[in-house]
């Protein structure tokens, strides 16, 4: 087992993961934070330090990797449950978005999954919660750990250090370090106000609306970011919706205009739906409709 180990005299885990940053993450502008929501590895670019909010250029995500990382040999399925568990409770916050890429590594391998294949686990209600994340041995982390292991166990890339150098860095490369994910991103109740509030700050003005005028005869913003959520191929499914997204405008819906207002019946785009564009490229929509209640 010791010929395959490439880090094993490394004393302190802090060093080890300075050391897998080097060998395999570094480049421009990028860099790792440990401890941020528990999390023991975090791939960020280095402007945007501390704030796992942020997006970048292109809607690219600024925080590309979070991880679990062991000194030692660990069972990769112990560290891929222990990451999480630790998420979980930050995602229920409903404060960060998750990269497109989890994984975790020790001293001897290191290993992939898609977030979307994650948000899976988050569903499940057949084990508690609320355990310990380092207590590996108890029963109900066990269970949770037969979960995980089912769940990612298809789509998990597990990569030996020694072995598989070239091919860790290209997956790397192509992957994360782009910070593009092209999995969308799952819409839930957990993360249903951090993406209302980031199509605040990126689509609502590209709107060619007034909103003070809006407002007036009823309708906020919210309406209009249901009639985008709500949507298949830029045609919004819903029949209760105040506002309708059709191809390229938004239309008031039957209601609103038997109101008299016809001067909002049909609002278009200032920007040809760029900044539209740009942020739905990373949702599933959809989502599901029991998260949901339109107003």
């Amino acid at each position: 087992m010791d010929n395959k180990v490439k880090y094993k005299s490394i004393e302190s885990e802090h060093q080890f993961k300075n050391i897998v940053f080097d060998d395999y993450f570094k480049g421009k502008n990028i860099s790792w934070e440990q401890e941020i929501e528990k999390i023991d590895f975090v791939l960020t670019n280095s402007k945007s330090r501390n704030d796992l909010l942020s997006e970048g250029k292109d809607g690219a995500s600024l925080h590309y990797f979070w991880a679990e990382a062991k000194k030692g040999i660990r069972d990769v399925y112990d560290m891929m449950t222990q990451l999480v568990l630790t998420i979980k409770k930050t995602v229920d916050k409903s404060t960060h978005l998750m990269p497109p890429y989890l994984g975790c590594f020790d001293t001897e391998k290191i290993a992939f999954v898609r977030s979307d294949v994650i948000y899976a686990v988050f569903k499940e209600t057949d084990f508690n919660w609320n355990i310990r994340p380092s207590n590996t041995e108890d029963n109900d982390f066990k269970k949770a750990k037969d979960t995980v292991k089912k769940i990612i166990e298809k789509d998990i890339k597990i990569y030996n250090f020694l072995e598989y150098e070239k091919e860790i860095k290209e997956f790397i490369k192509i992957n994360i370090i782009t910070g593009k994910n092209a999995n969308k991103f799952e819409i839930d109740k957990n993360n249903f106000m951090i993406i209302f509030n980031n199509w605040l700050k990126d689509v609502k003005n590209s709107i060619a609306v007034n909103w003070s005028d809006v407002k007036k005869i009823g309708l906020i913003e919210g309406d209009f970011y249901l009639a985008d959520l709500l949507s298949i191929d830029n045609i919004s499914i819903k029949d209760k919706l105040s506002v309708l997204l059709v191809n390229d405008v938004y239309k008031m819906a039957a209601g609103v205009k038997e109101a008299g207002f016809q001067l909002f019946a049909e609002i278009q785009f200032k920007d040809k739906q760029k900044a539209y564009n740009q942020f739905w490229s990373k949702y599933k929509r959809p989502p599901l409709e029991e998260l949901l209640c339109p107003r």
